[in-house]
């Protein structure tokens, strides 16, 4: 989604459906609205999209594109898309909505402690990504868990080069 007003249209769809069942007596289950934000508009708008939804998840492929214009994106982790996820985390955060990654950042081990110092608590990969991302998380030591970082945050904010993200990531790496 990009408009705050698909948000509202897919939420209030949920809650029509929801009164029907009722109304009706039949049974359902509880259900929860999950945006996926991978655009700048929907990552701009992060706040507002955070408190129509009880999730996020981040595309970080399609946000990709979008910081790598006009060029075609690469395997670089750049600062503009690092920007882009630790806004919307930082919204996530102050809704106090879990999010997730998705897409071809969520499955590389070298970005999880980046992730976590922003809150992210979800992965969603592929299943030949999977045991690889399962060993790195568990040889993480991730005793407080994920939680939004308030100076973290204004650290990755203040990246300008792709020398910068790449020494923060590797300081994550190795001192946590």
């Amino acid at each position: 989604i990009s408009r705050i007003s698909e948000a509202r249209a897919l939420t209030g769809l949920l809650s029509d459906c929801a009164e029907e069942l009722d109304a009706k007596g039949l049974p359902r289950a509880d259900f929860k609205s999950v945006f996926m934000i991978e655009t700048p508009a929907a990552v701009l708008s992060a706040r507002a999209f955070a408190s129509l939804s009880s999730m996020f998840l981040i595309g970080t492929s399609s946000l990709d594109e979008y910081a790598s214009a006009p060029r075609l994106p690469g395997d670089a982790f750049t600062p503009a898309l690092a920007k882009m996820i630790a806004m919307a985390c930082k919204g996530a955060s102050e809704a106090q909505v879990p999010v997730g990654i998705a897409g071809r950042y969520a499955q590389r081990p070298e970005l999880l402690p980046f992730f976590l110092k922003l809150g992210v608590g979800y992965f969603t990969v592929d299943s030949y990504s999977l045991q690889k991302l399962r060993q790195s998380v568990e040889a993480l030591d991730l005793k407080a868990g994920p939680r939004f970082d308030e100076n973290f945050y204004q650290r990755v904010m203040e990246l300008a080069t792709g020398r910068e993200i790449a020494s923060l990531i590797n300081n994550l790496n190795f001192n946590g």
